[in-house]
């Protein structure tokens, strides 16, 4: 089993250095810099004082850790939400860095930490980028309407178009205790097909449209599993331990790490997930449980919902659980800054969509923080889902291998909300980026999602 501990709270930050992002690399210098302090965290740095600053931030805490318990065999510090450039020090010892500003990352800490007190650092690092030159039509980073866009404190204007910036450790920072075999990601996708035996298909049978009774679910359940070389049991079941709607078990052959093996629950009777306005958004616990020799090893949970929907792109028309229906929808940015896009605003932007009789939303040029998806998820409102590559950008491979990395990173973070209705790589392409950039990136995603469509 798995323990967590929060290390959200009062940080010590420190800036070090103002940053300027240029076509040929970063430079970097000291003037008049902010004065450090403390800050509590997670909360985009913006929101905590450190007004329009670009560059590099050191923050820093310390946490005891009491060692590992019977059963674990690594401790892991997981981040929800850094932006944008992080490299992270455990004891003074490099444990790990990422690139991005949604993505859920971690590094392995266990040679890292001691029985005691340790020191956590991360350096943040959120530039400028030289306006003229890389903004805003050869920008580098990829944050979407968060660093471009009309609407943003500046507009259009090469000198305050940046201001504001959203810099900063923004969302949860945990430490995770991990067995040694344990669950990676899981993903899932729901086909419909009719409940009648294929003897009555022969007599003509055709399922009602109209009677989602007719048809039985069948969830694929993808399993990442890392750990030793051996045999394992793994089990998927939807719903209520004392009451699944469907359960499926499977014996397999680990023999690398983050091997992906696939399951099949048949759910004969499924209660589906329905836009608000066709029915209800019903959502079901996934439940993966890890076992070795008869003994659980590691368990996974998720909420899902059946459903199936498909796009018609010559025609247009939506079809959600075999019935046709009409997307009556609105882009949304709720906020630059994510780290205080918290439940009530969330609730608060539900509720003017319902109000509006609004059934589908457009996720403009960003991805937001789960905690909105699970809302939609709830709420039966699908989500035209934008990958953050907004207009312009450098034309260059290491430009195509970023995205390409963090639009698979988009995918496995959302895959799993029923809410999602397709993927989109790009808002207003330059010609390069919709000739060239775009085609790879839908390529991309169909690596990690084959059952939405691509725009």
């Amino acid at each position: 089993m798995r323990r967590t501990f929060s290390l959200n709270g009062t940080w010590k930050f420190e800036p070090v250095a103002n940053v300027l992002l240029k076509l040929d690399g970063m430079v970097e210098n000291t003037d008049h810099l902010p004065v450090s302090g403390e800050m509590e965290l997670p909360m985009n740095w913006q929101l905590r004082g450190l007004n329009n600053f670009h560059g590099r931030v050191r923050f820093q805490r310390s946490f005891v850790f009491d060692g590992l318990q019977a059963g674990e065999t690594s401790l892991w510090v997981m981040f929800r939400g850094v932006d944008y450039y992080a490299k992270v020090w455990i004891n003074d010892t490099l444990v790990g860095q990422h690139e991005g500003y949604f993505q859920t990352f971690g590094f392995d800490i266990t040679e890292a930490v001691i029985i005691g007190e340790n020191q956590i650092v991360v350096e943040v690092t959120d530039p400028l980028e030289e306006p003229g030159t890389v903004w805003p039509h050869h920008k580098r980073m990829i944050k979407g309407v968060i660093s471009h866009w009309d609407c943003r404190p500046g507009s259009w204007n090469l000198e305050t178009g940046q201001d504001q910036n959203s810099g900063g450790i923004w969302n949860d920072v945990l430490l995770e205790t991990r067995p040694a075999a344990f669950v990676g990601h899981v993903r899932t996708s729901t086909t419909l097909v009719p409940q009648k035996a294929p003897e009555d298909l022969v007599l003509g049978f055709e399922p009602d449209p109209e009677d989602d009774t007719s048809f039985q679910a069948m969830v694929l359940v993808e399993v990442e599993v890392f750990g030793p070389k051996a045999n394992y049991q793994v089990i998927a079941r939807i719903g209520a331990e004392e009451s699944p709607a469907g359960i499926a078990e499977q014996m397999i052959r680990q023999t690398q790490d983050g091997q992906r093996h696939t399951l099949v629950v048949q759910v004969p009777e499924p209660e589906l997930w329905w836009t608000w306005d066709m029915g209800e958004p019903h959502l079901e616990p996934l439940t993966v449980i890890l076992k070795r020799d008869g003994q659980e090893v590691d368990r996974h949970q998720i909420e899902i919902g059946m459903r199936e929907l498909r796009l018609d792109p010559q025609t247009g028309e939506w079809w959600l659980n075999k019935q046709r229906f009409f997307v009556r929808g609105t882009n949304v940015v709720p906020t630059l800054w994510l780290g205080e896009y918290d439940q009530s605003m969330i609730a608060r932007d539900i509720e003017l969509l319902r109000n509006a009789s609004i059934n589908g939303v457009r996720v403009c040029v960003h991805v937001n923080r789960d905690e909105f998806y699970t809302a939609l998820d709830r709420a039966g409102i699908i989500a035209w889902q934008d990958f953050a590559l907004q207009w312009g950008y450098i034309e260059s491979i290491e430009v195509t291998r970023d995205a390409v990395s963090q639009i698979r990173d988009m995918v496995r973070l959302l895959v799993n909300h029923p809410c999602i209705a397709l993927w989109c790589c790009q808002n207003e392409s330059t010609f390069h980026n919709k000739k060239i950039l775009d085609p790879v990136l839908a390529q991309a995603v169909a690596m990690e999602d084959g059952s939405r469509y691509i725009r």
